[in-house]
Order: C-alpha cells, then structure tokens, then sequence
C-alpha cells in the first residue's frame, strides 16, 4: 500500500510484515498517488502541478512532467514578485513552491528551474499549531543578470500570556556563478527594515564599470519605518564581495514606495505617496 501527505515523502506499506519504507524529499506536498495496471510504476502528482513517476522496481524516477507551479500563501496575494523577466534569458521569474522562485519559457509553455530562496523542513502539522513556510516577497536583477536581489518573509508566534504574531524579512544578494548558471548567495541582511520591504531596484554600473568591480549599488525602500536605504558592493580582502549599508534617508516622516534609478545610473528616484522624490 502507497500513501503521502504534506511532508513531501512516499510511504510503502508492507502489510503482511507490518513494516514500512520511504521515498523522501519529493519536494511538494504529495496530492495523489496512482498504480500502473502492471503495477511496474508508481506515478505521484504534487501540489505544485508535478507528476512524477517511478519505477516499482528500484524505486528511481523514470519522468517528470512540470506545468507552471502555484504559489501558496494563505493571507496575502501568492504572486508578490509579480511577473519579472531575467535581463540575459527573457524567461519569466515568479513566485513558485514556498521559499522559490520558479523560472518559467512562456514562449515554449516549459518550466526551466527552479531557485530555492528560503529553505524550510517540510514536517506535517495540525491546524492549531502549524509550521511557518517561508515567502518571497520581491526579486530583482542587475542589469546584465550578474545579481540578483530577493526578499523573504516568515511569519512566526511566540506565547508569552497571549499569541504574539511577528514577521521576520531577509534581504538576499546573489551572483550568477557561470559554471553552473545558478546563483550564489553573497550577503544576507536579516531585517533591513521594520515590518518588511517594499521595494528593491539595482543602479546600472556608473561609467560603464563591470557589475562585477566595486561600487555597484542596490536601493531598498521600508514598509513603515520611514526610510529607503542604498546598498554598496564591496571588494573583501583575499577576493570575494560584500554588500553594506552606504546610506540611509527619509522624506518629511513620509512613508516610501517605489524606487527606480536613471539609465545613466546617475540620479534615484524614490516616491513617498503622490511625491517623487530625486536624489
């Protein structure tokens, strides 16, 4: 007997031993399970609109069948990054499984990859006590796709007398490493405004450097702390980069909202409601 549930793991039951074997990390929430009229293959469909099926041999997996996967978020709009189109590969970069991003071909209707932002253990929970899954809130890139820029949230509670609920964002960069075309994070800032971000935008490379050289800035704008906040690339001594806080500013106790720099790199703008600012 086959069954799974929201922990993302097969279970074989051998009922005439009372034993059990497992097929772990199928990386959704398992929603139907089905036997070939041979019983020589097992195929699984997954929360996340996967098919995958296996062999009832060795138990390796012969195929998978990806559609484009839908993102769960039970309070808020699911689809936060919106629709984001990578600079080098023109594919479609969006919200996927919790904690990923999902890089979508809209013109071949393919699913290409998909970019673990949050990691979390997928464990099964009741309704009264369940397990906070992380979410991305925002994704950008540099103009050539070198970087990329993520914010991730995730609720949690503590009980001290009474349920507290609290939110905890994290501030990602990554660079594409070429070997593999997958990104690497470089720095994390845990919490780089109060109650979350909401927005984030790369400058273009001043005077035509590499986005690879020092100096290369990112600018991310509160949620109601009043303030945006201008990131730096730094070199670190025996190679590598860093990213720290070069500036930090507010308008009038005006909260902010989008930001956007100029093609030259050479002028920001931030708007705090129906005023534009430039700095």
């Amino acid at each position: 007997m086959l069954s799974g549930g929201e922990e993302g793991v097969l279970v074989f039951w051998q009922l005439l031993t009372d034993s059990r074997d497992y097929l772990p990390r199928l990386g959704s929430d398992i929603v139907g399970i089905s036997v070939s009229p041979d019983q020589m293959s097992y195929a699984v469909m997954l929360r996340d609109n996967t098919i995958r099926i296996f062999s009832a041999v060795n138990r390796s997996l012969i195929s998978s069948l990806q559609g484009l996967k839908m993102a769960k978020l039970l309070d808020n709009d699911p689809f936060t990054t919106g629709l984001v189109v990578h600079p080098a590969t023109h594919s479609l970069v969006l919200n996927g499984e919790p904690g990923h991003l999902q890089v979508f071909n809209h013109l071949n209707d393919r699913h290409l990859t998909s970019i673990e932002v949050a990691s979390f253990n997928r464990v099964s929970g009741t309704s009264a006590s369940r397990i906070s899954r992380p979410h991305v809130d925002l994704v950008q890139y540099s103009l050539t796709g070198l970087w990329m820029a993520t914010v991730d949230s995730r609720k949690s509670s503590a009980q001290v007398g009474q349920i507290v609920s609290s939110s905890t964002s994290y501030l990602k960069l990554w660079k594409l490493d070429p070997s593999d075309q997958s990104y690497k994070l470089v720095t994390r800032i845990d919490n780089p405004h109060t109650n979350g971000v909401n927005a984030i935008a790369f400058c273009p490379a001043l005077r035509k450097k590499s986005e690879d050289q020092e100096g290369l800035l990112c600018v991310s704008t509160g949620r109601s702390d009043g303030l945006f906040r201008v990131w730096e690339l730094q070199d670190v001594e025996g190679g590598g980069h860093v990213w720290t806080c070069r500036n930090t500013a507010h308008h009038r106790g005006l909260q902010p909202g989008g930001a956007a720099f100029s093609s030259d790199g050479s002028m920001l703008a931030v708007s705090f409601g129906g005023i534009i600012t430039l700095w």
